[in-house]
This record gives structure tokens, sequence and C-alpha cells, in this order.
């Protein structure tokens, strides 16, 4: 058993190393393979996906009403994973095990850039065995592929490559149920998925309705599986900075502020009052719900338009807008992000003088406490989230799922709040006991503390959350416990120190109690001897004269031959305290000052007190 003990303490360490090397770490319903973990199973936990561990994953994106995600390396590669009905890219009737095999090659996944940068990781003899094993149980036999090779109905549960977008530099990609868009630092935009409503904006005339009209020849609204490349939708001059989709629409806004839309009822491409409206504004965000939209200007208003049910517009009221409409109850202030998800909506409003970080303000409904503003689950104003402010954190993104929300703080730590639906919050220790699916209170997400390096992107699925991080660049394990030692031995030290010190300060305090009763028992002796016949007690402390008969003593009226005892310095009960009663009784004053110190005394025994 200690043999198998050990080896098994050495596998988990090989595998805390390669969780340094960063990665993307998911949680929350799994039923469609979106963890990426190569199961269905969910996980309340935050776990990392161990094929991507040290990919150098920069970004990662998810949509509020999507299973389907995807991951962005600094290099340029992209993968998906998730749901194989929705909108991943990837080319129909695709196989996971040749995917993974492309993607992976014979390494499944465990060589990092790291390792090839020269950062190796020394790996146990176990740990080769065991990582054998998973390969085999990882890649399927000859029979397996036999019959996948064709392509398969399985859901993708490891993360591929989305070869269609590698090294396309690709800046950011918006996740819907149906379909989704990518935007390329060049500002040229991809689309793919369900067209049902033209929402991908690839077709000359991107009006449905009017296309069908004027029973055009060309096919309108037909679905693309593989991401497409803008060519005729906008001027070859026209660069897109961010795009967003919806249920069944498309925004996107060019480096001028302009914006268009495709899809259901946003077409801008003819005049109507939307095209008009949003032509005033300079654009710089752009945010997809279900029902309604949000926009960011370059001053940081913040516009809202679409269905106002449940006050997700956040114009007090549940009225709705075709064009955009400016939130008034936040007009004065800065909005540095805004999420729409399907009943609410989250913004970021800046705290000077910071440049990207703030306070959150939440409107709409939640039912589900995605509001977090205590009991209240419908407000139409937008309503400051006041726990950030007691756990002094302030937020400088924030996503927006179907019913929860994940938010990243200036020092880079995770929050969420909202739907606990299958642990998607990512707080088991913290929510284990609550009778209530969910939780109106942000707080950190848990298992991520140790060696673990810092959240760099995060992402809210429909019920899962994402979170990439940098690779660990703290000190090791090993630097550590080596740094607990030093400290360890350093209050040792410290402790024997002041032991020392103690001890110093007690000698002084009992040399300088020595002299002052040397000095008192001196004084007694010559001036005022003890008394032979009261030897019990202070009844004679000693001799002083009667004030009407002096050869008696005032205090126990005995004749002054009588007093001729003296105080021996040996007898142990003639103690300081006895001799300074006797002091205080014949109401003389003893002179110290000879003594060595003596000014030190009550100082000393001040802070023996306060050692104590």
């Amino acid at each position: 058993m200690t043999e198998i003990r050990r080896r098994q303490e050495e596998e988990d360490e090989y595998q805390r190393q390669l969780d340094m090397l960063g990665g993307v770490w998911s949680f929350g319903s799994g039923f469609a393979g979106q963890l990426g973990h190569g199961d269905l199973e969910s996980s309340a936990t935050p776990r990392i996906i161990k094929k991507l561990r040290g990919r150098s994953i920069a970004h990662v994106y998810a949509g509020f009403d999507s299973d389907v995600a995807f991951a962005v390396s600094r290099s340029g590669d992209v993968y998906v994973w998730g749901k194989r009905t929705g909108p991943t890219g990837l080319p129909p009737g695709s196989s996971l095990a040749a995917l993974t095999r492309n993607t992976y090659g014979q390494d499944n996944g465990l060589e990092s850039e790291d390792d090839q940068n020269g950062e190796n990781i020394t790996k146990p003899e176990l740990s080769e065995r065991i990582e054998e094993e998973r390969d085999d149980a990882d890649e399927p036999n000859e029979s397996d592929e036999e019959e996948q090779e064709e392509g398969g109905e399985e859901d993708f549960v490891h993360p591929v490559k989305l070869l269609a977008l590698c090294g396309e530099g690709i800046s950011h990609i918006a996740v819907g149920r149906v379909h989704c868009c990518a935007t390329t630092k060049d500002g040229d935009v991809y689309t793919w998925g369900q067209n049902d409503h033209c929402q991908l904006g690839t077709e000359p005339v991107h009006n449905l309705s009017e296309a069908l009209s004027k029973k055009a020849r060309v096919r309108y609204g037909v679905d693309c599986a593989e991401p497409r490349l803008w060519e005729r939708t906008v001027s070859e001059t026209c660069v897109i900075t961010a795009v967003d989709v919806g249920t069944n629409h498309t925004f996107a806004v060019t480096d001028k502020g302009e914006m268009v839309a495709f899809g259901a009822t946003y077409n801008t491409n003819d005049h109507s009052s939307l095209a008009r409206n949003i032509a005033k504004l300079r654009v710089t965000q752009i945010t997809c719900g279900a029902m309604h939209a949000g926009l960011v200007t370059s001053d940081g208003q913040a516009y809202t338009w679409g269905s106002g049910d449940g006050g997700r517009l956040g114009h007090g009221d549940n009225t709705s807008y075709v064009n955009p409409k400016l939130v008034e109850a936040l007009k004065t202030d800065i909005i540095v992000e805004l999420a729409c998800a399907c009943w609410h909506t989250v913004a970021v409003v800046l705290i000077p003088p910071l440049l990207k970080g703030g306070v959150v303000y939440t409107w709409g409904s939640g039912r589900l406490g995605q509001l977090a503003q205590g009991g209240k689950q419908i407000s139409t104003l937008p309503g400051l989230v006041t726990d950030f402010l007691t756990t002094h954190a302030l937020i400088k993104k924030v996503c927006a799922g179907m019913y929860h929300n994940v938010a990243l703080s200036v020092d880079d730590e995770v929050f969420t709040w909202g739907s606990n639906m299958n642990g998607c919050l990512g707080r088991p220790e913290e929510l284990g006991d609550l009778e209530e699916n969910f939780c109106a209170v942000p707080g950190r997400v848990e298992g991520m503390e140790d060696f673990v390096g810092r959240p760099c992107s995060i992402a809210a699925g429909r019920e899962f959350t994402l979170i990439a991080t940098k690779p660990y660049i703290g000190p090791s394990r090993e630097e550590l416990e080596r740094r607990k030692q030093e400290q360890m031995q350093q209050a040792e030290s410290i402790d024997r120190q002041s032991g020392v010190v103690k001890d110093e300060k007690r000698d002084k305090l009992q040399m300088i109690r020595k002299h002052k009763h040397a000095t008192i028992m001196a004084l007694l002796n010559a001036k005022y001897p003890k008394c032979t016949i009261c030897a019990v007690g202070l009844v004679c402390p000693g001799f002083q004269p009667n004030s009407e008969n002096p050869t008696l003593c005032k205090h126990c009226m005995h004749d002054n031959r009588k007093h001729q005892d003296q105080y021996k310095i040996h007898d142990k009960k003639i103690t300081l305290t006895y001799l300074t009663q006797a002091v205080e009784k014949l109401g003389i004053t003893v002179d110290f000052s000879d003594i060595p110190d003596i000014e030190l005394e009550e100082e000393l025994e001040f802070e023996l007190e306060e050692d104590e």
C-alpha cells in the first residue's frame, strides 16, 4: 500500500505541474460535452481541460444560450468543443476521433508549448504507464475508427482545432445558440451556423422578406456549417472591430463607430428607423440578448432596445423600443462593459482613476439571483451590486449567461452569482448546504488558488462557465516549502531572542528589587529596631517613640529596651512586600537613589506584564 500511495503522490504531483502550465478551467453542465473533459458529466468544481494545458490559451468564448465553447491561443489556433448540433464550425459529420488525432497527434494533448520552449517536466515512470493507459482509453480502436471515420453522432467532448480559423488572427468570437460570428485582427468577419433569418450576413441582400417578395433567383437563408468570410457584405475599406450575435440576428461595429445588423428584423441596409437612429451614434461595443440588445458609445453612454419585458432594458418600465434608447439612470456614468442575457443586463461603471475597472449594475428579471440585489427579483432600473463594495472588488470584465453571471476583477479574481444549475457557479464548498439552487451574492470561484496562473479570460455559457489562466509564474512547491521552513526557523530565532530579552529584563528587575530589599532592611535595622515581644505580623513594624512617653513604642507601647531585634537577610518571611508595608506603617521615606537602574523598575514591570 505504501508503494501504491507513493506512486499516486508522484502522479498527482505530475498532474499539478501540468496544471501550472495554464489552460482552460470549466465547470457546470456537461451533458453535451461543453466542459471539454472527455465525458458528458457535470462538475461543480472547476477542472482544467487537460488537452488545453500549456497551449497558451488567451481567450475563451461561449454564448448565454449556447452549449458550444471556443478557445483561441496566442499563436492563433482556434479550438472548439461542445454540442455537435450547435454552431461548432466543423464540417458536417466530422469524426471526433479523426479531429482529435489531427489536433493532438500522438501526444494526445499533453505536450505543451512550454515543454517545447525548454521548460520540461519530468514525468514518473508510473505516470507514463498511466498516461499510456489513458491514451489507449481515449484513442478508439481500429474498429471504432472505421465506424467513426465517416462521422458520428457523438458530441465533441474534447477540444479540437477549428482549422478554418486557425492562423487567421481571430480576435473575438461571438457565440449564439444557432450561429456564430468571428472577427480578425485585420477587421475581417467570419460567420457560420443556421441562416434561417439571414443572420449570417453573407448574401448580397440581407433582408429575407424583401428577397422573397422579389422572387430573387439567388437562394437566401442558406445555412453554412463552416466559417465563411464576409466578402460582399461590407466594402473592402470597412474594418469591423466588434461583433455580437443574438438568437436570430447579428451586429457588427466598424472602426468608424458605425453599426450594421443582419437577421430577424434588424436589417440596416435599408432605410429603416434603426439604421437612421444608430447613424447618429459612435459605437464602440455591442451586446445581444435573446430579445434585446445594448451598445456602448465612445463617450461611455449605454443604449438598449428590443423587448422590455421584465425591465431588461433598464428604462424604468416594461416598454419595448425599436430603436436604441439612452439608459437615463446611467447617463452621468462612464460604461466600460455591457452584457445582455436572456432576461437581464449587466454593466460595469468606471470608477476613476481606473481605466477599465469599476462597480457593477444589474437590471431586468432575476428570479434566480442573477441581479445580486438581495431579495429583489425584478428591477426596471439599474441597481448597484453592493456586495462588490463590501469585498472591495472592482470589476473589469463581466459575462452574462442564461441565468448566471461571471465577473473578472482588476486583481484577476473570478466572481460568480445567479443560478447554480449543475454547479455552474463553481462554489461547491460555499454553496453545498444551500437549499436554493441559486445564489444572489457574488462569490469567488473555488479550487483555483494553489499553483494556478492568473485568469486572463472568462466566458459564461447557458449553464456552464469557462476561465482561461496564464502559466503559473510564482514560486514552486519546493520553494514555498523552503520559505516556510525559513519562516519557521526565523520565528524560532525571534522567540529565542525574545526569551533572552525577557530573561535579561527579569534579571535586571530582580536585581533592583534585591537592592531595594537590602536598602530598606538596613534602614530599619539601624533606626527602627524590631520588638522582641511583638513577633507576629506587623503589630510593631519598628520602634518609634510615643509622644507622651518617649521611652515607650507608639505602636506596641513596649519599652525601648525591648526593641533590640534585627531583620535578618536570610529570613524568607521578610520579603520586599513585607518591608514595604512596614515602611508604609512607619510613615517614612526610603532613599533608593543609589540603586543602579532604579528608574527602570516601573517600565520593566510593565513590559514583563505585557509579555505574559
